[in-house]
C-alpha cells in the first residue's frame, strides 16, 4: 500500500473548518470539535493536519492529571521550566503566545474518564484564552454531547465537524490513490458495503486484495476472482 494523502469530503470539510478557525476575528474562539464513529478516519486526518501547520498532537490518557497533562505539553514544547503547575502553564501560555501554534487533543473521550476532567478541561480552556492558538478536540460521536455540561468550554466551540462514512466516489478514490493493484469497479462496490464507508476498513480491505493480488502474480482483481479466492476482507467482520 502507498502512502497517500486523498481528499476525502471529511478532508475537505476538515481543512474549511480549519481555515476559518485560522481568521483573525478577534471576537471569535478558535475552538473545534472534530467527532464521529470509531474508524472514520479522524485521527489519520487530523494528524495529517496537525504536520501540515506544524501543531501540537496529543493523544489524552483517561490517567491525566492537570501535572501529567502540563508536563506532556512542556515536553512536547521542549521547555526546561520548574515542576509546579503554575510555571509549567505559564512558559506554555508564553511560548503559545508567541508561535500561535495550533493544538490537537486526539482520542478526547479518555478525557472523561479521568479523576477530575473539570480541572483538565479549564486548563485547556485557560491555554486557550492567553494565547489565542487554535484548540482542536477529536472524539467519537458522544464527545460532543457531553462536553456540554462545561459550559465555559462549550460555549467557546466555533466549528464542529462530524465525519461521516465514506461515499463510493471517495473510497474509490483511496483505492487508486493507495493500492499498488488496480481494484475493479464491483469489487470496490462490495468492499464499500462491506466496510459500511469506514475509512479503516476501506484501507484494511484494499490491503487485503493487494496481499491476494501480489501473491497471485496478477495486477488487478474484480469481484469473481476475489470471491473465488474465499479470501476474506477483515479478520472480524461488521455486525
Amino acid at each position: 500500500m502507498k502512502t497517500a494523502v486523498v481528499n476525502t469530503a471529511n478532508l475537505l470539510a476538515l481543512q474549511n473548518a480549519f481555515r476559518r478557525l485560522s481568521s483573525p476575528m478577534a471576537d471569535i474562539p478558535r475552538m473545534a470539535v472534530i467527532h464521529g464513529f470509531a474508524g472514520a478516519g479522524k485521527t489519520t486526518a487530523t494528524g495529517w493536519l496537525a504536520v501540515k501547520h506544524n501543531a501540537l498532537f496529543f493523544r489524552s490518557w483517561p490517567v491525566w492529571t492537570p501535572s501529567s497533562l502540563l508536563k506532556e505539553m512542556t515536553d512536547a514544547l521542549k521547555l526546561d521550566v520548574g515542576r509546579t503547575n503554575a510555571e509549567r502553564l505559564n512558559a506554555i501560555i508564553t511560548v503559545l503566545r508567541n508561535s500561535n501554534r495550533p493544538v490537537f487533543f486526539d482520542d478526547c473521550d479518555q478525557l472523561f474518564l479521568c479523576n477530575d476532567p473539570h480541572k483538565l478541561f479549564e486548563i485547556i480552556r485557560l491555554i486557550h484564552d492567553q494565547t489565542d492558538s487554535q484548540v482542536i478536540f477529536v472524539g467519537q460521536e458522544k464527545f460532543a454531547p457531553k462536553l456540554r455540561r462545561w459550559e465555559q468550554l462549550a460555549s467557546r466551540i466555533s466549528e464542529h465537524v462530524e465525519f461521516t462514512p465514506l461515499s463510493l466516489k471517495d473510497a474509490s478514490a483511496i483505492a487508486v490513490a493507495r493500492c499498488e493493484v488496480e481494484v475493479a469497479p464491483d469489487l470496490m462496490g462490495h468492499l464499500h458495503q462491506q466496510s459500511g464507508g469506514r475509512a479503516r476498513r476501506v484501507v484494511v480491505g484494499l490491503s487485503a486484495i493487494e496481499a491476494y493480488a501480489q501473491e497471485q502474480g496478477i495486477d488487478r482483481v474484480d469481484l469473481a476472482r476475489w470471491q473465488q479466492s474465499d479470501r476474506k476482507f477483515f479478520l472480524v467482520e461488521m455486525q
